[in-house]
């Protein structure tokens, strides 16, 4: 099974991208200012011209489309993936259109969240993960 969904469709990802971003506008311009005080003229450009391409970045993020399928009750997106046996259990939220993954042994190369764009979606892979998980 094969899904995708894109970040600005989905709250919680929308939401995550959108502080990555203001995280970046933040501490970049904050570094300028304090860097460039002295010199207004060098302030402007280097603020502005670092605020388009952070928000440029953010645009990007949220629109690129992400993809996941499940294979031999493997779970695969991009460079991540979990086996159905390295799952405790997992929890459901529709409203947030997302599946929270609990697993026995966590690592940054293993997917502990699930984002849709669909509601169908959800729905299968929720009938698979409890099909497989147990």
């Amino acid at each position: 099974m094969i899904w995708t969904y894109q970040p600005y469709k989905n709250p919680i990802a929308k939401r995550f991208w959108i502080l990555v971003g203001l995280g970046f506008l933040l501490i970049g311009n904050g570094l300028a200012f304090y860097r460039l005080m002295d010199d207004p003229s060098r302030l402007a450009f280097s603020s502005g011209t670092f605020s388009l391409a952070v928000l440029f970045f953010m645009l990007l993020m949220l629109r690129k489309p992400r993809y996941y399928y499940i294979e031999d009750d493997t779970i695969y997106s991009m460079s991540k993936r979990v086996e159905f046996s390295e799952i405790d259990s997992f929890w459901v939220d529709r409203d947030n259109l997302l599946i929270k993954l609990k697993i026995k042994d966590p690592s940054f190369y293993k997917l502990s969240k699930l984002y849709f764009d669909k509601l169908e979606d959800l729905k299968k892979v929720e009938e698979k993960l409890k099909k497989g998980v147990g």
